[in-house]
């Protein structure tokens, strides 16, 4: 079991990302839905950004937030971190997309180890609507 994380925000939740109540109770997702969190996590962390293990996540300013980053590269980094996320068998189809403002959306299908999809579009990463925001 893990706890819950706000992925859509409501009255109750205002706040993405934050942990999840429902009338005030901590919620708990185990299964796919974990999976799914999880690998949103993953999509989501800077390379560097643990200070236990800086070796992980994604290369974002070193090989993403770059002017004109290698397409086919930057799109194996999103593939390689949906496909290593436990519970995930492989990906389907994965599109990626850097607006000239930085803004980066993926659309995706990932296959579960239990035998069900993922499927995401135009997934925004929260990183780049940071950026764009303070910028």
């Amino acid at each position: 079991m893990n706890l819950g994380l706000v992925l859509e925000v409501d009255a109750d939740n205002p706040i993405h990302g934050d942990l999840r109540l429902v009338n005030g109770d901590l919620v708990l997702v185990d299964g796919d839905e974990a999976v799914a969190q999880h690998m949103l996590n993953r999509l989501r962390f800077f390379f560097g950004e643990w200070y236990l293990d800086t070796r992980q996540g994604i290369p974002f300013y070193q090989s993403v937030l770059i002017k004109n980053p290698g397409r086919p590269s930057v799109r194996s980094i999103f593939r390689r971190v949906i496909r290593e996320t436990p519970g995930i068998s492989g990906v389907e189809r994965l599109e990626l997309n850097i607006s000239a403002q930085r803004v980066a959306t993926i659309s995706f299908v990932a296959i579960l180890d239990s035998g069900g999809t993922l499927a995401y579009n135009d997934l925004v990463l929260l990183p780049f609507q940071r950026l764009q925001q303070a910028g």
